[in-house]
């Protein structure tokens, strides 16, 4: 619990020191489902504070029961929307401006599912979303991403998780929806 107020603080204390360029968007909230490429599945939900226009702090919780396992990652997270993308081009019925690319990456810990043995863990994913409408002020979307998940060995002879949430040949890429607050 010690671990998730301090990442809370962290994501929030980015309002006392930097100027949110959207007034808009003060957080984001994405819950995916995902199938790894080894045969489990989770659900990973994750924060994310912008900082600039671009950059944001992102916090993920990645929850894997079939492997006893939960991720905990903050990092870096770069959003774009296509309409910067192309700046030049303007398509008569899209809004490029409701396309978002995203890519993110965090460095933290893997423990198992009571929370007990901790070892230094890695993420990584990128993606599009497309945003449908509005419920009560908040912004909805939903989202497709691709990525990978990693962490230390625990022991010299131990598992060490290591597992993509992409396959172009199963199909596989975490999808989920978003909501901006």
């Amino acid at each position: 619990m010690k671990y998730l107020s301090a990442i809370a603080v962290l994501l929030f204390a980015s309002t006392c020191f930097a100027q949110v360029p959207d007034d808009d968007v003060n957080v984001s909230v994405t819950t995916e489902y995902i199938r790894f490429t080894n045969g489990a599945s989770g659900t990973m939900i994750e924060a994310v504070r912008p900082i600039t226009n671009y950059w944001s702090l992102g916090y993920a919780q990645v929850i894997v029961p079939t492997a006893k396992s939960n991720f905990y990652l903050l990092g870096p997270r770069y959003d774009t929307d296509l309409q910067h993308v192309f700046k030049n081009s303007h398509p008569a019925k899209l809004d490029l401006s409701l396309i978002k690319l995203f890519a993110g990456g965090g460095l933290g810990t893997r423990r198992d599912d009571l929370g007990n043995n901790p070892s230094f863990a890695y993420g990584f994913h990128a993606g599009l979303g497309i945003g449908v409408g509005t419920l009560m002020k908040a912004k909805i979307g939903f989202n497709v991403s691709a990525g990978l998940i990693g962490a230390a060995k625990q022991a010299v002879n131990g598992p060490r998780v290591l597992t993509a949430f992409t396959s172009v040949v199963n199909g596989n890429y975490a999808t989920g929806v978003t909501l901006t607050f």
